[in-house]
């Protein structure tokens, strides 16, 4: 499979989440130092635990997701502990969003979701009630620089186009 076209800016995000993590870190050792100097060491042990846990798996997680385009697929693979690999035809493309948070608008990011027929649905719950849930089947590519976002969603949407069906960009 050949290399992302669009490189997932993984240091960004990375860095990202190292800041928040430490001052969230910071936040609850200094909360818990006001009660305990004894519970604040051992919260700082298993907090910093879990943030360079999290972080690693996060990094892994970001630099396996591998994409492609071809004549008539869009090929997305990646995972960490258990690997996924799918093919979806341009065919089935119904929609190309691309997604930006507060935080990805601050980095210059977006992250593109590559929509088909199956996205919603109905979920219910054990009391039979139905709940109406967004279900994210197709692939999302997170944290591109945001015009390489655009430049992803408009060469789907051009691909799909020509040989296929009109595709919504939204």
């Amino acid at each position: 499979m050949a290399n992302n076209p669009y490189p997932i800016q993984i240091k960004k995000r990375i860095l990202f989440n190292l800041i928040c993590s430490i001052v969230f870190v910071v936040a609850v050792i200094l909360i818990a130092a006001i009660f305990s100097l004894t519970a604040a060491v051992y919260i700082t042990i298993i907090l910093s635990s879990i943030v360079i846990i999290g972080l690693l798996f996060n990094f892994l997680y970001l630099k396996s997701i591998e994409y492609s385009l071809d004549d008539k697929n869009f090929t997305f693979r990646g995972g960490v502990i258990s690997r996924f690999e799918k093919f979806l035809p341009f065919s089935k493309i119904q929609h190309v969003v691309i997604y930006e948070s507060f935080w990805q608008r601050l980095l210059g990011l977006s992250s593109v979701s590559i929509e088909t027929a199956r996205e919603g649905g109905f979920a219910t719950n054990t009391y039979g009630q139905r709940y109406n849930v967004k279900v994210r089947t197709g692939p999302y590519i997170p944290d591109l620089k945001t015009e390489d976002a655009e430049k992803l969603k408009d060469g789907i949407i051009s691909i799909s186009n020509k040989k296929y069906k009109p595709v919504a960009g939204v």
